[in-house]
């Protein structure tokens, strides 16, 4: 009986939000109310990482709540509405890369579009965007290490290529990194038939 009642107690802890919940809630909101403004979709991405990322000791469960209400999408819908600011491309990769830090995140990242944003961001923008082009190209490569195979299929291999290009006599950072990401691709089949295509 003891053991029962214990293991619904377990069941009901996992099953209920994070502390921060309302304040992740309340980030990714402001994020899409407020994405025009490139300083404050900054500033609400950039204290949305702090949530999900360690030391806080409950990061995981605030990032697994953020990845599920949204939080990448919101990041996507700020980089597409600030096209090549630098700042912004850095606080959004913050986020990024924190979410690729299990697989489940490392898709979602490529599903809700937020990689292919800020690649295309980079690639067109004509201001200097090394710092974001290379933290977004490393973040990439961490995607690419827990989850190649969901590039297929998606354009983001095309994409990398465009970067490539754009980068090509400025940093040869963000290019090892697009090259390290290939390669990682590369060892799918269906990968190594879109880097050929």
């Amino acid at each position: 009986m003891y053991q029962l009642k214990k293991s619904s107690r377990r069941g009901r802890r996992r099953n209920r939000e994070p502390r921060s919940a309302s304040k992740i809630l309340t980030l990714i909101k402001a994020v899409n109310d407020h994405k025009g403004f490139k300083q404050m979709a900054s500033y609400n991405l950039s204290c949305l990482c702090k949530l999900i990322s360690p030391p806080l000791p409950d990061w995981n469960e605030n990032l697994q709540f953020a990845l599920k209400k949204g939080g990448l999408r919101a990041c996507t819908a700020a980089i597409k509405a600030n096209h090549g600011d630098e700042n912004l491309l850095l606080a959004a990769t913050s986020v990024m890369d924190q979410a690729a830090t299990t697989e489940e995140g490392a898709k979602e990242v490529i599903e809700s579009g937020s990689l292919d944003a800020c690649l295309d961001s980079i690639q067109s923008t004509k201001a200097n965007v090394e710092s974001a082009a290379l933290s977004a190209t490393q973040t990439m490569t961490k995607i690419a290490s827990r989850s190649a195979k969901h590039f297929v299929n998606t354009g983001t291999t095309e994409k990398i290529f465009q970067v490539m290009a754009t980068f090509k006599n400025q940093s040869s950072g963000v290019l090892n990194n697009c090259m390290a990401t290939l390669e990682k691709i590369s060892k799918d089949d269906d990968g190594m038939n879109e880097i050929v295509q």
